[in-house]
């Protein structure tokens, strides 16, 4: 009733500090709450910011094509015989020892590896480089004392591996026939769709350097007061969201430098949101069920789930 009364938005459960209760008496009791806060006017003028380029250079054109003759192109056993280079790609079996001790879990019998990828690490491309089909190699490492799994950080790992076969990649001409077998007649009308997907690309980027850069002034015009609960939810979610782009990367652990620039920009998140649901008020901008329902049948054409289905994920 107090919250209605005096038109508070509060923004976390309010914290009850104290109580008195005594017979015949009406309870009372003392209770703090954050609430958002009461922005009178947005000052959103001489909000400036600078034009992006969106012309796409014949250089990038070109490195798209290079890109798709790697996509496409064949292995083939090397003829004559020759040790593995760079670029090839082995097929490999092999035994893992861990401080010593036999870890059957990590062994391979048919693993494919591509030396110079920079997706091995730099001991296995040092040490299949230069072998013949059928050798045996002994390869040494020792884990980084990051690495996700708890058993293994600073871990001696001894792998014995048994190079079966080397392949190495036969990259097709860049021309009409490339453009057929990607789906399109010519290699003109390829190199014209690469063009415009790379301009269509360079738009949105452009776009959202623009917005950037648009939120930044408004954030840095009108310094409001900001509730702490709200940059803490903010910061853990985006906590949370790094640490599993960082797990999947094999890097999970967080500095506490890195830790302190998201906090920095969890408060121009929330300060930015602020701002926007008060520039919405003031300029009378509501959505309507149409909307919601036009969002809802995009998410759903995307996500290629049933329509009812996200409609009751998102109730």
């Amino acid at each position: 009733a107090a919250v209605k009364e005096h038109a508070l938005e509060p923004v976390v459960m309010p914290e009850v500090q104290s109580v008195r209760l005594e017979e015949g008496e009406p309870m009372r009791f003392t209770a703090k709450l954050e609430v958002r806060p009461k922005i009178e006017k947005i000052d959103t003028s001489q909000l400036e910011v600078d034009a992006v380029s969106v012309q796409v250079e014949e250089e990038q054109v070109e490195k798209e094509l290079a890109r798709l003759q790697q996509q496409n192109a064949e292995l083939t056993i090397p003829d004559p015989p020759r040790p593995s280079r760079r670029g090839d790609v082995l097929i490999v079996a092999y035994r893992v020892k861990v401080n010593g001790e036999e870890r059957e879990e990590m062994n391979a019998t048919e693993r494919q590896i591509e030396l110079g990828s920079e997706q091995l690490l730099p001991e296995f491309d040092r040490g299949l480089m230069e072998v013949e089909p059928g050798a045996v190699k002994q390869i040494q490492i020792t884990f980084p004392e990051d690495h996700p799994r708890e058993e293994l950080k600073n871990a001696r790992a001894d792998f014995e591996i048994e190079v079966k076969e080397i392949k190495e990649k036969r990259f097709p001409q860049i021309d009409d026939e490339l453009a057929k077998d990607i789906g399109y007649d010519t290699l003109e009308a390829l190199q014209a769709k690469i063009r415009a997907q790379l301009e269509e690309s360079a738009r949105k980027q452009a776009e959202n350097q623009q917005r950037e850069q648009l939120v930044e002034k408004l954030v840095q015009k009108n310094p409001i007061p900001v509730p702490p609960s709200l940059i803490q939810q903010q910061e853990q979610a985006m906590l949370r969201e790094l640490f599993q782009f960082r797990q999947m990367l094999g890097k999970p652990n967080l500095n506490e430098e890195i830790q302190k620039d998201i906090r920095e920009r969890a408060e121009r998140k929330v300060r930015a949101a602020l701002l926007f649901i008060q520039l919405a008020r003031e300029n009378n901008m509501e959505v309507t069920e149409e909307q919601v329902e036009a969002r809802l049948e995009q998410l759903a054409k995307t996500s290629g789930k049933n329509l009812a289905k996200v409609r009751a994920e998102y109730k």
